[in-house]
């Protein structure tokens, strides 16, 4: 599902480029409806690839509960990996998106804070 999250989104970023330059000469006009039109259409392509991925993701989820029945252990266990496979994919992407100075002690402490905030509920 995340390589298909991956490559539809890219799919979307590439039509609204293509949306962009159909309509180059009103954007730069300044054409109100020209941007309002641009940025619906892009806003509408998300939310049907959105749309698509949760509900094959829900079909998925279906098949697999009914082709693979689990324990409460195997449950568990399975819902132990997953999250720390997410996890993990978290953390490798802290230093591309942070950064290794100022932002990265800025997400340093808004993680903090967080987990804080959640132990003080």
């Amino acid at each position: 599902m995340a390589y298909l999250g991956g490559k539809t989104i890219h799919m979307v970023r590439i039509e609204n480029v293509n949306d962009v330059e159909r309509h180059r000469h009103a954007l730069d006009a300044g054409e109100t409806r020209a941007v309002v039109g641009v940025h619906l259409r892009s806003l509408g392509r998300d939310v049907f690839r959105t749309l698509v991925l949760v509900l094959l993701g829900l079909f998925l989820a279906v098949i697999v509960r009914r082709w693979l029945p689990l324990t409460l252990e195997g449950a568990v266990g399975l819902t132990v990996v997953v999250v720390g496979a997410a996890l993990a994919a978290a953390v490798s992407g802290v230093g591309r998106l942070t950064g290794r100075k100022m932002a990265l002690r800025w997400f340093l402490f808004g993680l903090v804070g967080g987990f804080v905030g959640v132990l003080l509920r």
